[in-house]
């Protein structure tokens, strides 16, 4: 985020202060990530006037800066990325109109992404999360979820349900295997921050469902999990861009508690990912 080139990591298991993990081959925000158990690959993102098509990767075991992976198949910022072990799929975004488009990779094989098919209307600012068979994609710019089934290309995206917040523009997205959280966000048309956290049961389409509450109100952070403990992050509140960062252990409904900080305040759609989210096997 905030158009910087740092990569930070956290221990989820472990409360306490992120660290320099390497530097990103690009320093345009507003990206998105996927990742399997050995590897993250982040896309896209903006940097004024230009919108980019950059794909690079990380080995998470490994502090190291990060490898060219390929392309997208769109230049956009905003992107939704969610998926399982071996497939990666990068959802709408900003080129600078939304777009419907939506990308995969197979994440152990660098190349360019290919079509995957398309969502059910243009959107950007999603939330998005995944178990090993669905990737689910809600908020941006309207109250929508909608999902697809990751191995299967060529269909498109299935209305899910709603959000309980209305519109709701950049949440983060997060999940175990079972279960998804969506995580504040700003309200739209208002341009109000959120600290709602909703909930939904992955293989059962309905409406996202109340959590519990961040300790403030905020917008364009970053989440990721460990399958119990979601850990989320950065973003900006009415006082700007933050460093702290907040747990929830995804199974029990409550609200968020103090895990530690960023090295820097990060916001602008910041990016996050693990190596044992809800998506893997």
């Amino acid at each position: 985020g905030d158009a910087s080139k740092t990569i930070e990591f956290i221990n989820i298991q472990s409360m306490g202060n992120s660290q320099d993990f390497g530097d990103s081959t690009t320093d345009f925000k507003q990206r998105a990530s996927v990742a399997s158990s050995t590897r993250t690959v982040t896309a896209g993102g903006f940097s004024s006037p230009a919108f980019t098509n950059i794909i690079d990767f990380i080995t998470i075991a490994n502090t190291s800066n990060a490898t060219d992976f390929g392309d997208l198949t769109l230049a956009r910022r905003n992107i939704g990325g969610a998926g399982n072990s071996t497939r990666g799929i990068y959802y709408g975004g900003g080129s600078p109109g939304s777009t419907n488009t939506i990308d995969f990779i197979t994440i152990a094989t660098a190349g360019n992404a290919s079509d995957f098919a398309d969502a059910t209307a243009a959107d950007s600012g999603v939330g998005s999360l995944a178990s090993p068979t669905r990737a689910v994609f809600g908020g941006g710019l309207n109250n929508t979820i909608e999902f697809v089934t990751i191995a299967s290309q060529g269909t498109n995206a299935s209305d899910f349900g709603d959000l309980i917040s209305g519109t709701t523009e950049k949440p983060a997205g997060t999940s175990s295997s079972t279960r998804g959280l969506f995580i504040c966000g700003e309200s739209q048309p208002s341009g109000t921050r959120l600290n709602t956290i909703q909930f939904i049961t992955i293989a059962s389409e309905g409406n996202a469902i109340d959590f519990g509450d961040h300790t403030d109100l905020r917008r364009a952070l970053g989440a990721c999990n460990n399958s119990t403990r979601a850990v989320y992050g950065g973003g900006n509140t009415s006082s700007g861009s933050d460093n702290a960062l907040s747990f929830v252990t995804i199974a029990t409904q409550g609200n968020g508690q103090d895990f530690g900080d960023l090295l820097s305040a990060r916001s602008t759609a910041g990016t996050a990912s693990s190596d044992s989210h809800g998506g893997l096997e």
